[in-house]
């Protein structure tokens, strides 16, 4: 039913993060795994530096712990595990990549770093570092279609927009703590500025 529709994300569940569109987050660690619509671009500069999926350090070079539509940027920061797909263009200074890269566009790095497994890129490459990196014959499908996801997600989201509350929010500082006892579907009501700076238990 419903109920049971709504407590499935379908293809976002695996993410800690996921987005329609571009990411902007810096100085920060998303611990899981990311998935972003638009431009990875932590600050919106081109010069941020965001640590992405720190605790998923057992993840294997199969699994893809951060995929990008479009085109990322990032400095001085590292992937916690697994591997990454870029739709577009790849910036990354100094990279620590514990897996794969699959880029769909050019990639480039200003500095050196460390690569686990290999580059793969099918426009140009430029590194003043070694890295390992081979040159593909064909891009890669996304491995997530964004645009069926947000249908999907937002239909979700209306559905949940419309169901009651009933679960409980206790604040303690900027900690807020979410209680549900319902076995199927808890749902809690928290306004959009009690999200910024905040830590959830």
């Amino acid at each position: 039913g419903q109920v049971e529709a709504a407590s499935t994300f379908g293809i976002a569940a695996p993410y800690n993060v996921f987005t329609f569109s571009n990411f902007t987050g810096n100085g920060t660690d998303s611990i899981g795994r990311m998935a972003v619509g638009g431009d990875f671009n932590p600050g919106g500069s081109g010069t941020g530096s965001f640590t992405i999926a720190s605790g998923r350090s057992g993840d294997s070079p199969a699994v893809y712990d951060l995929v990008v539509a479009g085109n990322f940027y990032n400095n001085n920061a590292s992937l916690g595990g697994g591997s990454m797909f870029v739709g577009g263009n790849m910036t990354w200074n100094n990279p620590t990549l514990p897996g794969n890269a699959v880029v769909n566009g050019n990639f480039s790095n200003n500095g050196h770093g460390s690569a686990g497994g290999s580059i793969s890129y099918y426009g140009t490459y430029s590194s003043t570092g070694t890295l390992s990196h081979t040159k593909m014959t064909a891009t890669v499908a996304n491995p997530i279609d964004f645009v069926s996801a947000k249908t999907s997600l937002t239909q979700l989201s209306t559905y949940l927009a419309g169901t009651s509350a009933n679960g409980t929010v206790t604040k303690s500082y900027s900690n807020y703590t979410l209680n549900g006892s319902n076995s199927s579907l808890n749902v809690f009501n928290m306004t959009d500025t009690a999200l910024s700076g905040f830590a959830l238990t």
